[in-house]
């Protein structure tokens, strides 16, 4: 019974835990149907290390250019822009074990989708926040959030012509 119960906490201590959610600030009016997607980094209103950036652009295009099956192409083009950057303090994170908002780490990012002309078809704001996990939880795990998120909406809103 005891190695059940320590095998149950030790799972449970590798789960970040993480939260998303996405703020639909302008809808897509007409759902566009591409094959072609880019991903770009807009201007940040903050600043933000190059590998954060780096990491977020590579998660995104990981899920869409996998998962959802698009291409590289200009025919819609997502930019996002990071409004809100917080890395947190993962030993507060780990030392509070996730009660209270002890070191939480949080990321806020704009997304935007052009077609090639310019011409806007929808804009989103997507949020993720970690307060716990496995040694306090990584920020990694914000920016997988946060990418799955912008994923997801694009898929959704956007579906793939083939």
């Amino acid at each position: 019974m005891f190695t059940k119960f320590a095998i149950l906490l030790f799972t449970i201590s590798l789960i970040g835990c993480g939260t998303s959610s996405t703020l639909v600030m302008n809808p897509v009016d007409q759902r566009v149907k591409v094959s072609g997607i880019a991903v770009n980094s807009d201007n940040h209103n903050i600043n933000v290390p190059k590998n954060i950036e780096t990491e977020l652009k590579e998660k995104i295009e990981i899920g869409l250019y996998g998962e959802g099956g698009f291409t590289k192409s200009k025919e819609l083009i997502l930019s996002f822009k990071f409004l809100q950057h917080d890395k947190g303090n993962q030993f507060s994170r780990w030392f509070s074990g996730g009660i209270g908002n002890a070191g939480e780490a949080s990321l806020t990012v704009q997304v935007t989708y052009h077609t090639s002309d310019g011409s806007e078809l929808g804009k989103t704001q997507v949020q993720g926040r970690i307060n716990s996990g496995f040694f306090g939880g990584s920020y990694s795990e914000v920016l997988s959030r946060v990418a799955e998120d912008i994923v997801s909406f694009t898929i959704s809103n956007f579906p793939n012509k083939t």
